[in-house]
């Protein structure tokens, strides 16, 4: 009586083994499926975050240009009223240049 038991006993392990061996591969599947599904949504991801990030770099060049063509107007318009100062009082801007002339000489010097 011990065989038969022996062979039942042989049967549900190899059974068992099988089982197992099916569940692994069907885990194998799953996580390849899963591990795709992961990359997939890692790569629209990035490129969403891409998107944004070339947005902003866009945006914050142009507000650099505008700031930088607001600073050339603001110094154009400090030159014109420079030289209109100078037209209109040529001997107060001879001395201050001959001033600041010699006070660099000075500094020069030292």
């Amino acid at each position: 009586m011990a065989e038969p038991q022996a062979k039942a006993a042989e049967q549900s392990a190899k059974k068992t083994t099988d089982d197992i061996s099916r569940d692994l591969d069907a885990l194998r599947g799953d996580l390849s499926k899963l591990a795709d599904t992961v990359r997939t949504l890692l790569g629209e991801e990035a490129d969403t975050v891409r998107t944004r990030l070339n947005d902003r770099a866009d945006r914050m060049a142009q507000q650099g240009k505008a700031y930088r063509d607001a600073a050339v107007d603001e110094f154009r318009s400090y030159e014109h009223e420079a030289e209109a100062a100078i037209h209109r009082n040529p001997f107060t801007a001879v001395l201050v240049a001959l001033g600041l002339g010699l006070f660099l000489g000075f500094l020069s010097r030292r």
